[in-house]
C-alpha cells in the first residue's frame, strides 16, 4: 500500500528502504515489469503502471476464467467443514470492506479465493489466483471496491455443491468487480488513465 499508480521510484531507493543490494531489487522489477505492473524509465527508475479500461478487462477476464473455474470444481469436493471455513473468511472479507479496510480486505480476499482452488484440488490455479492479485491490490490501492456482500453470495452458491451455480455466482462476483471499477473510472472522467498523484513522501494528493 505504500506504492501507488503514477508514482516514479528508483531502484536505488527501493533497495535502501528494504536494506537489500540493488541486484534482488532489479530481478523484482524486471518480474513485475514482464507483468504488467511497472514502467519502466530512465536511470534505473520505474513507475507503477496506471489503471486503464484496457488492463483493468484484461484483468478480469483472466481472474474471472480462473475463479469460476475454481468455484466449479470446488463445489462438489467442499466439506461441511470447509464450508465452514469459507463463511468466517468472506464474514471477515465483507466487513473489513464496509469498514473501508481496503488494504487488510485484500490480502484476506485472495486467501479466501485461493482456498477455494485448494479445495478444488488445484493448487497451481491457487498460486496463479495469488500472483494476479497483486494487480488487484493496486487496483484497490486507487478504486475501492463496491460495498456488497458478494462473498456471502458465493457461500450459498457453493452450499448447493452444483457446479453450474457455483460457476455462475463468480461469474456475476468477477463481473461486479469490473463493472464497479469501469464505472468509477468513468465518473472520474478518467476513461483513458487512472494515475494518483503522489507528493513527494508517496503519499495521495488527488483524484
Amino acid at each position: 500500500g505504500e506504492l501507488v499508480p503514477g508514482q516514479m521510484f528508483s531502484l536505488r531507493e527501493i533497495a535502501a528502504r528494504l536494506g537489500v543490494s540493488i541486484t534482488p531489487v532489479r530481478d523484482a522489477v524486471n518480474l513485475l515489469h514482464q507483468q504488467g505492473f511497472l514502467e519502466k524509465g530512465p536511470r534505473r527508475s520505474c513507475r507503477i503502471a496506471g489503471i486503464t479500461p484496457e488492463r483493468v478487462r484484461g484483468y478480469w477476464v483472466v481472474r474471472r476464467a480462473l475463479l469460476a473455474e475454481s468455484a466449479r470444481e470446488a463445489a462438489t469436493k467442499i466439506t461441511d467443514q470447509e464450508l465452514a471455513e469459507l463463511e468466517r473468511l468472506a464474514a471477515r472479507v465483507d466487513a473489513l470492506i464496509d469498514m473501508e479496510h481496503y488494504e487488510d480486505a485484500g490480502p484476506l480476499e485472495t486467501r479466501f479465493h485461493a482456498r477455494i482452488a485448494l479445495i478444488a484440488g488445484l493448487p497451481f490455479l491457487a498460486h496463479e489466483i495469488e500472483r494476479l492479485d497483486q494487480y488487484d491490490i493496486i487496483i484497490h490501492g486507487a478504486i475501492p471496491p463496491a460495498k456488497v456482500h458478494q462473498h456471502a453470495a458465493l457461500i450459498e452458491a457453493l452450499v448447493t455443491r452444483d457446479p453450474g451455480v457455483a460457476d455462475q455466482a463468480m461469474r456475476e462476483h468477477v463481473n461486479a468487480g469490473l463493472e464497479h471499477t469501469l464505472a468509477t473510472l468513468a465518473a472520474r472522467g478518467m476513461s483513458d488513465t487512472i494515475d494518483q498523484e503522489t507528493d513527494s513522501t508517496g503519499r495521495h494528493t488527488g483524484t
